[in-house]
């Protein structure tokens, strides 16, 4: 026997309890419009928006806060305690809301290479670390076959929160935090920089071109004050694919070895 046909206040309630489940398990699912209908009358069905429309409208993120209130906060900073306390009494909106911990960074603060990547996983997400899932261990091999080990490497990210489906940090939310990471590059002041992917090096060194384009060529990146003005000291910096897009790529290693040798030699 088949069920009777629902009606749109049971298809709506049925939505509502889905929503939430999902939005528990940390999916973002966007609110279904209940549909009006005209005095005496059942309304036409609308047609169904475009598949691309609809993704469109999954995939837009909330808007970021506004960098001034970082670069508020991260001026205050003045070792790494203080800058990690700042980070998590941050109000970074919903992307934060919706993580389980504030990603900061993890090896020695005394370091000569800073490794900046992208933006937490899940895997960073629960253990609230940076590069410790798949893509991570696979840097920590990659760094200790170029003679890096656990001391010699200083490992952060661009963003710190993990950003909803393991989407991009967006622009704006790089922007948001770039304060913030600006504040922590001045407090390690490490040798070399390490830009792993496009993320980080747009917003760190302001490159518009692709990773692929612009990774292996060194820039200097301009050490900022507390402020946000620059300083008269500049680091060496040096972007190169992230380890993620390496394991989809395997042939595209040798390119990351190359850019590890040229660390090593920058260092001496």
């Amino acid at each position: 026997m088949s069920d009777p046909a629902q009606s749109s206040d049971d298809i709506a309630k049925a939505h509502k309890a889905l929503s939430a489940w999902w939005e528990a398990a940390g999916v973002d699912v966007p609110p279904v419009q209940k549909p009006k209908k005209a005095a005496g009358q059942r309304q036409a069905a609308e047609p169904s928006a475009p598949r691309q429309a609809v993704a469109q409208t999954e995939e837009k993120a909330p808007p970021a806060a506004e960098p001034q209130a970082a670069r508020k906060a991260a001026a205050k900073a003045d070792n790494l305690e203080t800058l990690k306390a700042a980070l998590e009494s941050f109000d970074a909106g919903p992307v934060k809301a919706g993580a389980r911990n504030t990603v900061f960074a993890r090896g020695n603060p005394k370091a000569k290479l800073m490794v900046i990547g992208e933006a937490p996983g899940r895997d960073e997400d629960e253990q609230g670390l940076p590069f410790v899932g798949a893509s991570g261990q696979l840097l920590d091999r990659m760094l200790a076959a170029a003679g890096f080990g656990e001391d010699d490497v200083y490992i952060t990210n661009a963003f710190n929160w993990r950003p909803p489906q393991n989407r991009k940090p967006t622009p704006d939310e790089l922007a948001m935090t770039l304060p913030f990471l600006e504040r922590h590059i001045a407090l390690i002041n490490p040798k070399i920089i390490l830009l792993v992917g496009a993320s980080p090096m747009q917003a760190v060194l302001g490159v518009s071109a692709g990773i692929t384009r612009a990774r292996g060529q060194w820039h200097e990146y301009a050490v900022k004050n507390a402020d946000g003005t620059k300083s008269d000291q500049t680091i060496p910096a040096l972007p190169t694919f992230h380890p993620a897009f390496l394991l989809r790529a395997p042939l595209a290693k040798r390119d990351v070895w190359h850019d590890l040798q040229s660390v090593v030699e920058r260092l001496g």
